[in-house]
């Protein structure tokens, strides 16, 4: 995607993690070194620009949720193209907000970045309502092994509170 995300929600039921990037696959991957689309493949749900992901009033999610998109799992060793490190990337900033209402419980965990996708920016959560029983991470969830899947090459941002 060339452009930036806006993802809002404020109200009903997720039953499913929710992510303001793309979500990644590695279905048309191919090895061959003579297939034109072969980057393209390496390349599957980025974001080049910015993510925004607002919740506000009392909406029910059943998972986590993420600035950044969903990556992949690497099929082969650091510093591989089977490491997947653009699959799910933003090169941009991540913006998370919460602004629920003060009732509004939580209890799965936030990231400021994706999933096994990476952050070519900054990340940015602001939480300002509602009651967190997880985790907040500025960063994304990474992959054991793979250090940069979560990678944020720019700064990390939490703000809790007004």
């Amino acid at each position: 995607l060339w452009g930036n995300t806006e993802v809002n929600i404020s109200g009903g039921t997720i039953q499913g993690s929710v992510y303001a990037g793309g979500g990644g696959t590695t279905q048309y991957y191919t090895t061959s070194t003579t297939d034109v689309m072969r980057d393209k493949y390496l390349t599957v749900a980025t974001v080049y620009g910015n993510t925004n992901l607002t919740i506000t009033g009392n909406p029910s999610i059943i998972g986590n949720i993420f600035g950044g998109g969903a990556g992949v799992n690497a099929t082969g060793a650091v510093g591989t193209d089977t490491e997947f490190l653009n699959i799910a990337k933003v090169y941009g900033n991540t913006n998370v907000t919460i602004d629920a209402d003060d009732d509004w419980t939580f209890t799965g965990n936030i990231y400021g970045g994706g999933a096994k996708g990476a952050v070519e920016g900054n990340t940015n959560v602001t939480i300002l309502g509602g009651i967190i029983n997880g985790n907040v991470f500025g960063a994304g969830q990474g992959e054991e092994g793979h250090p940069d899947k979560a990678k944020v090459t720019g700064t990390s941002n939490v703000t809790i509170g007004e």
